[in-house]
């Protein structure tokens, strides 16, 4: 009995503290996301853009081409992705026809009114849906589909004490999203962070990509290890 006690004992402590966690980095990221898609409208004067599906969402960054986006297909699964102008790619000598089946070069229509379209790169990552059952702050809305797809997802997300930023990880591919715990105060609120080894496999001279920085990183990987790896970086203050 007592075996069974302490067994009863021991799984509940771990469900506590798997629990625990989830509130620390899971809740904690929707929170500060949330102040993400406060400052990004703020600042671009453009409303998170809803696609005909309700759960398909994009933000746009300070430049209004980069854009990070979440989503649930109507396929059934949960999707991540990463837009930003693919001129300098190609000005560096990146050969689009080499980049991998998950980065897509393509033209993409501009939201501000009576500019041309923009060479867009378009980076993204696919994720199993679990489960149709809904977890949020409000159906619908763009702050509880980036939630349901942390709460279905969990091992995606990060938190990086020393720089005090949250991290989105794009499956295995090596992309990233960071972003502040509060953009309010941070300089880097948001950054936007690649694998750079497609991009060099496919011809670019990653040390000569206008507007974006390369270089070693200190971050976590997906398994809670402090890590330092080289990546292409885009930062956005959103203060």
């Amino acid at each position: 009995m007592k075996k069974i006690c302490l067994m009863i004992c021991l799984v509940s402590a771990l469900l506590l503290s798997a629990c625990a966690e989830w509130d620390l980095i899971g809740r904690g990221s929707v929170e500060a996301f949330e102040r993400v898609l406060y400052a990004g409208e703020r600042l671009t004067g453009l409303d998170v853009v809803v696609s005909d599906s309700e759960w398909s969402h994009i933000i746009y960054m300070p430049d209004n081409i980069t854009t990070f986006g979440w989503s649930r297909e109507p396929e059934g699964y949960f999707s991540l992705s990463m837009a930003f102008d693919g001129a300098p790619f190609v000005e560096a000598g990146l050969n689009t026809n080499e980049l991998p089946s998950d980065i897509v070069a393509m033209l993409m229509p501009s939201l501000i009114e009576g500019s041309a379209p923009i060479f867009t790169i378009i980076v993204s990552t696919g994720l199993d849906d679990i489960t149709s059952e809904y977890k949020g702050k409000g159906e619908g809305t763009s702050i509880a589909a980036f939630e349901q797809v942390l709460y279905h997802h969990p091992e995606i997300i990060g938190y990086h004490d020393a720089g005090h930023h949250y991290m989105l990880h794009f499956g295995d591919t090596g992309n990233m999203l960071m972003f502040a715990r509060d953009v309010t105060t941070q300089a880097a609120g948001m950054m936007f962070m690649l694998n750079p080894q497609p991009f060099i496999d496919a011809g670019a001279d990653v040390n000569n990509i206008d507007g974006w920085a390369y270089g070693p990183r200190e971050t976590m990987n997906s398994r809670g290890q402090t890590v330092t790896e080289y990546f292409l970086v885009k930062t956005f203050d959103l203060r």
